[in-house]
């Protein structure tokens, strides 16, 4: 905080909604014409931040001068020009991982496959980034899946969420002796 002001200013303290501070005392807490105080805080950062890509927010500092009066401006980015937010970026980087697992039901129950059975497809989708990932959503070209929905659809980072799907056996898979294909997972 600087005097911008020609008298001395005393008692000037900081509040910041966002952080959660009131009559943070600034150091030294007079301030003569020219001089600067300091403080400092720190804020949590929540997850909600982080998808947003950056915190915004604005202080007011408040002193008295010689005659009592109230004297108080609104924080500003780079000078004191002009009362305007801070905004802080948080870089953060979206990103998934799939896995796919297959399980072939022998419902003949002869030990072999046969044309028309099945093979059940279980999908797990993990938000490997740090941000939340929504929307989620599986394609399978061999299946015939496309916009696939995985529970939960929205991910938080670190969270996983899981779909299935069932792929009937032809006999052509059956004479090439297995079975392979990918899939893909999408998010915003």
């Amino acid at each position: 905080v600087t005097n911008t002001g020609d008298v001395t200013i005393s008692g000037v303290t900081i509040e910041d909604a966002l952080i959660g501070i009131s009559g943070l005392a600034i150091t030294p807490a007079t301030l003569l014409p020219g001089e600067t105080g300091t403080a400092t805080a720190s804020y949590t950062i929540t997850q909600t931040d982080i998808d947003q890509g950056q915190i915004t927010n604005t202080a007011i500092a408040t002193g008295t001068d010689p005659q009592g009066g109230t004297v108080t401006d609104t924080s500003d980015d780079n000078s004191n020009l002009e009362d305007d937010p801070t905004v802080t970026d948080l870089p953060g980087a979206g990103a998934i991982g799939l896995i796919k697992t297959g399980s072939f039901t022998d419902e003949s129950g002869d030990g072999y496959a046969q044309a028309g059975e099945t093979i059940s497809y279980s999908f797990s989708v993990t938000n490997t980034g740090d941000v939340s990932i929504s929307g989620v959503t599986i394609e399978d070209a061999l299946i015939g899946i496309s916009g696939l929905a995985i529970t939960p659809v929205t991910l938080l980072p670190g969270e996983t969420g899981t779909a299935t799907a069932s792929y009937t056996i032809t006999q052509t898979d059956i004479d090439q002796g297995q079975i392979t294909n990918t899939a893909i997972a999408t998010g915003t």
